[in-house]
């Protein structure tokens, strides 16, 4: 059985790596997670969000080589009640032939990146919000550049993708 637990990212240059996927909330309910960044900490997810040059202060990178669907890499998964809230922005496949998912899934399941959120920059992005979760954001882009693929998906009941600012 598994509990909940909290990470902090905070101050400049402080950073949280994956290279491969990134998971916050367990296989079952109440297997919760909070994850914070503030004052400039910044989360990266896939192994292009990892590359050196890429790295920019207040942005969370989700953000692969390989498709999501290979399960290498790039897929971000906020679910069972769990928080990540990103005091920045959020870009989702940033580059040209980069891949990325983000899924926030399940009843007080949610993201919140406190800027600029832009779903497939310039490369192959998809956002899920399902079963309950919610994205709250101040300003949401989707496919960026006329190269880029993205979809974004919101589905069952109280699902929400929460725009207080720009669309």
């Amino acid at each position: 059985e598994f509990g909940t637990g909290t990470v902090t990212v905070d101050g400049a240059n402080s950073v949280f790596r994956t290279s491969t996927d990134f998971n916050l909330g367990g296989s079952s309910v109440g297997q919760a997670g909070t994850v914070t960044t503030t004052n400039g900490g910044r989360l990266h997810v896939g192994d292009a969000a990892n590359q050196s040059g890429v790295f920019a202060t207040n942005d969370m990178f989700v953000s692969d080589l390989n498709n999501p669907a290979s399960d290498q890499g790039g897929f971000l998964r906020v679910s069972n009640g769990s928080t990540l809230t990103h005091a920045g922005n959020m870009l989702v496949a940033n580059q040209a032939n980069e891949f990325g998912q983000v899924r926030v899934d399940g009843s007080n399941s949610e993201l919140i990146p406190t800027g600029l959120t832009v779903i497939g920059r310039f490369g192959s992005a998809t956002l899920d919000v399902q079963n309950g979760g919610a994205v709250r954001t101040d300003i949401y882009v989707q496919s960026f550049d006329a190269g880029s693929n993205s979809t974004t998906n919101v589905t069952g009941a109280s699902s929400l993708l929460d725009v207080t600012g720009n669309l």
